[in-house]
Formats: structure tokens, sequence, C-alpha cells
């Protein structure tokens, strides 16, 4: 076995071409959750010329994030979903009223 490889259920958990599989084993599924969080100031949030005093604001940011991969013998089936939440701390967004 290929030391990248990570085996899971006996069975090789990388397969030629593909990254090796990393999660934990859930029946016939390997599955990976992940969570990336993070915090930034911007000064020109609205990137408005600089003579018209541009309004800075910060930006909180959440991305969850879930695969999933089903091994075969001589192939795997990877499927995932990533969710990404953008919060402006002033900034309205789209479809928000904020007061």
């Amino acid at each position: 076995m290929d030391r990248g490889c990570v085996d899971v259920h006996g069975r090789l958990g990388a397969v030629r071409g593909l990254p090796p599989v990393v999660g934990f084993p859930a029946g016939p599924f390997v599955v990976a959750p992940s969570l990336i969080a993070g915090y930034s100031c911007d000064s020109n949030v609205l990137l408005a010329p600089d003579d018209q005093s541009p309004s800075p604001d910060s930006v909180t940011t959440l991305q969850p994030a879930l695969n999933l991969t089903i091994l075969f013998s001589n192939s795997a089936f990877r499927l995932g979903d990533t969710f990404r939440w953008v919060s402006y701390k002033k900034t309205p967004q789209r479809g928000q009223d904020r007061q």
C-alpha cells in the first residue's frame, strides 16, 4: 500500500489519480465533515473611490462542508457539498434590511 493511502475497512482508501480518502468510516461510506471560520476587516467594502470616503466594515465567514466517499475495488465515488455564510457587520446584503 502507498504511504499516502488510508486503509478503510481493509480496502485501499485511495484510488490511482485521486487524493487519499480522509474521514471516518460510517457503513459503506467514508464521511469527512469540515468547518472553516474566518474574520477580516475591509477598509473599502463597496470599492468606492478614495474621494468618496469609503466605509470600512468587518466580515465574518463560516463554511461548513461534508464529503461522502464510497469505495469500490478499483474506484471511488465522491459526493460533497459546501455552504458558505458571509456576514458584514455594517453593510446590508441582498434581501436583508438592516437598521
